[in-house]
């Protein structure tokens, strides 16, 4: 389909995607004001009204989950440092009546906040301190109230923090290093957390980790030689080979997400400021297609979301140089 312009004037590094109980993806981003907009699809196209605002002053990214009975949650960081959250109040529906002030997480944090889902239903959201230390709290059960107070996590870290659900069920944490090593901790069992391991490299940004066909996870980051590079789970540890390169020469992070028929398929921005694709030859195979451009003359200037929609297809979001967001089906 190429690329669709969604309008809007938005100031968002990137677009926080969620899925509805039906599939549709909903996407949110932070306006001119600092407050939040969000869009969502119905049917074959996108709501007829456009970007509907939901107000609050925030200074991140938009960060999507559901909860445990599928309704979208999503968590920012506010103008005062803290974390915030709203819910829907029924499945594919409105939103808490009380706004961002019903619920507040509180803390004093950087950068985005990052959310898991455990395999019960359970949300769990993990912060990066002003000590650079990670930070957690958790729902008490599905649905629930929260544990009340941030739990040390520990880590020394110096990028947003990337969170993925593995094959158990159960909730693994990475992030950039203080000395720019990709840096895990996983939980061993709910609530109890492995010490953090190092797993090399040497990168920039953020990490990007996708879930393999099977449930093992792949982690993706831009190296020092803006190439992408890549490891992935292999039994009980990663692959013996360490970091593979699979090239290019990105400026954005890099943004991952499984197709419908078990691959996964990566994205980055490229230096020329188009969006350029590389796609796994097979199911947990690790080995991906050359690197193609999307458009060449489509630039984009934030990171790039990507999210698997109802049909099986990959669809990515990024702000054009007009600060508009796109969409690429």
């Amino acid at each position: 389909m190429g690329w669709e312009n969604l309008g809007g004037t938005l100031t968002s590094n990137n677009v926080g995607v969620g899925r509805s109980e039906n599939g549709e993806l909903v996407i949110f981003a932070r306006g001119t004001n600092s407050d939040v907009w969000h869009r969502w699809q119905a049917g074959n196209g996108w709501n007829s009204e456009g970007w509907v605002p939901m107000g609050g002053s925030i200074t991140s990214d938009i960060s999507v989950t559901s909860t445990g009975n599928l309704r979208v949650e999503i968590f920012v960081r506010g103008n005062d440092e803290g974390v915030y959250h709203r819910w829907q109040t029924a499945i594919n529906n409105g939103w808490n009546l009380g706004g961002w002030g019903e619920h507040v997480l509180g803390g004093v944090i950087q950068g985005n906040v990052a959310v898991g889902r455990w395999g019960d239903g359970r949300n769990e959201v993990f912060v990066r301190g002003n000590d650079n230390k990670v930070y957690h709290q958790w729902q008490l059960g599905p649905n629930g109230a929260w544990n009340g107070s941030w739990v040390y996590l520990g880590g020394g870290i110096s990028s947003n923090i990337t969170v993925e659900v593995n094959g158990s069920g159960l909730l693994e944490v990475y992030a950039r290093g203080t000395n720019n090593h990709v840096w895990r901790t996983w939980q061993v069992s709910p609530g109890v957390w492995h010490e953090w391991e190092s797993l090399g490299g040497g990168i920039k940004g953020d990490v990007g980790v996708a879930r393999e066909d099977g449930g093992r996870l792949q982690v993706f980051a831009r190296g020092m030689d803006n190439a992408v590079w890549h490891r992935w789970q292999a039994g009980g540890s990663w692959n013996g080979e360490g970091w593979v390169s699979l090239g290019g020469n990105m400026t954005s992070n890099v943004a991952a997400a499984r197709n419908g028929a078990g691959c996964l398929e990566i994205f980055a921005r490229g230096a020329n400021g188009a969006v350029r694709r590389s796609i796994e030859t097979a199911p947990n195979s690790h080995n991906y297609s050359s690197w193609v451009t999307l458009q060449a003359d489509q630039k984009v200037s934030s990171e790039i979301a990507a999210a698997r929609d109802k049909d099986g297809k990959v669809e990515i979001f990024a702000l054009g140089l007009d600060k508009a967001l796109y969409c690429h089906v």
